[in-house]
């Protein structure tokens, strides 16, 4: 498709198909605004993974959590407000595919990720 300049069409009604992320510059969705501080506040534990931080407002929810909260950010450079020496933020360095497949290894999900990755891949 992309080779021919073609975009994907919806087999149900035809229109052409958009992912569904917002690219930047557009307008985050209302639904954004409506739930992010609810999430924040319940926030138990902050995953933050492979990003620059520079695009606000997404780019300050890691300032928005308790100071109590834990947060990890898995990226390959140490980016936002996250502090080494604070005890609750964690930096697993290193690439994002890699990284997360080791936590998955030491969670014991190896196995799920697996069938979720070989799910995603078969269509």
């Amino acid at each position: 498709m992309v080779e021919k300049g073609e975009a994907p069409t919806c087999s149900i009604c035809g229109g052409i198909v958009k992912v569904d992320v917002t690219f930047f510059g557009e307008e985050l969705p209302s639904r954004f605004s409506e739930l992010v501080y609810k999430d924040v506040d319940s926030c138990d534990l902050l995953m933050v993974v492979g990003t620059s931080l520079l695009v606000a407002p997404v780019a300050y929810i890691p300032e928005w959590v308790t100071d109590s909260t834990p947060r990890l950010l898995v990226n390959r450079e140490l980016v936002g407000d996250f502090h080494l020496q604070k005890l609750t933020d964690l930096y697993l360095e290193g690439d994002c595919d890699e990284s997360v497949r080791q936590l998955c290894k030491l969670a014991g999900w190896e196995n799920e990720l697996d069938d979720v990755y070989l799910e995603c891949h078969s269509k």
